[in-house]
């Protein structure tokens, strides 16, 4: 069991230059939060923003930080600095790898930012793992104090421990997840292509007639996926497959 240990106030010792957006996610902010003074629709506007110097001198920017629990290390968390938080004349933006989503007027963590800026408290916006939908990455940002002992999901407050205990099961399970997300976030284009040219299940949906076809490609998969089936092995496993779909054509393989 990864002991109960939580960070240590170094942990947010972080300096201005990690909280700082670069200027091109500072353009991309300005311009899609400025689309709200902007167009037709039920949703009140708000005022033009004349540039993005006057937008960042307004608003407040909250970094949101990773929570990273690996086996037998202590917890610590880590900055992705492809994410912010933008709270804007009582709105809340979420800008997650230059694109924004507009948190709901009644969503409970703008009242728990509201309180913990009107007692000028530390606290720190953090995720656990990723979240996704079927076409798209989202985040569902929770709000921590400086000790990281307490953790606040919808307005609801949890100790640290039992947060993890009521979403995840247990801290070992987090940390498996942790630790896929971490694989995910390293997959390449080039991993892409090798997944597609060797998914045998994409061949058997587009070409269901060619059985051979889709058997090598198969076959392939495997050979990829092992590094060590030999040549003799790949054609006694084809030979092998084939007398299973149809015993009647060909010798039985020994």
């Amino acid at each position: 069991m990864i002991k109960k240990i939580f960070f240590a106030v170094a942990c947010f010792q972080v300096t201005a230059s990690l909280f700082a957006q670069t200027e091109v996610q500072k353009q991309v902010i300005y311009e899609q939060i400025n689309r709200n003074s902007k167009g037709k629709g039920i949703i009140q506007k708000i005022d033009h923003i004349e540039n993005k110097e006057v937008l960042f001198n307004n608003a407040q920017v909250l970094p949101v930080y990773k929570v990273a629990i690996k086996p037998n290390e202590n917890p610590k968390i880590i900055q992705n600095k492809n994410y912010y938080l933008i709270f804007y004349v009582g709105r809340l933006y979420i800008f997650m790898n230059n694109k924004i989503s507009r948190v709901i007027e009644n969503n409970p963590i703008i009242q728990s930012i509201l309180n913990f800026n009107k007692e000028k408290k530390d606290y720190s916006i953090i995720y656990f793992t990723d979240t996704f939908s079927f076409d798209q990455q989202y985040l569902m940002p929770l709000l921590t104090n400086k000790e990281l002992s307490l953790i606040i999901d919808k307005g609801i407050s949890y100790n640290f421990q039992n947060y993890i205990d009521t979403k995840y099961g247990y801290m070992e399970k987090y940390a498996e997840n942790y630790i896929l997300d971490e694989k995910r976030e390293k997959l390449t284009v080039s991993d892409f292509n090798d997944m597609i040219v060797y998914n045998y299940k994409a061949f058997e949906a587009n070409c269901p007639i060619d059985t051979v076809f889709v058997l090598k490609r198969m076959i392939n998969q495997i050979m990829f996926a092992t590094k060590s089936l030999t040549k003799a092995q790949e054609v006694k496993l084809f030979e092998r497959i084939m007398y299973k779909i149809n015993p009647n054509h060909g010798n039985i393989p020994k």
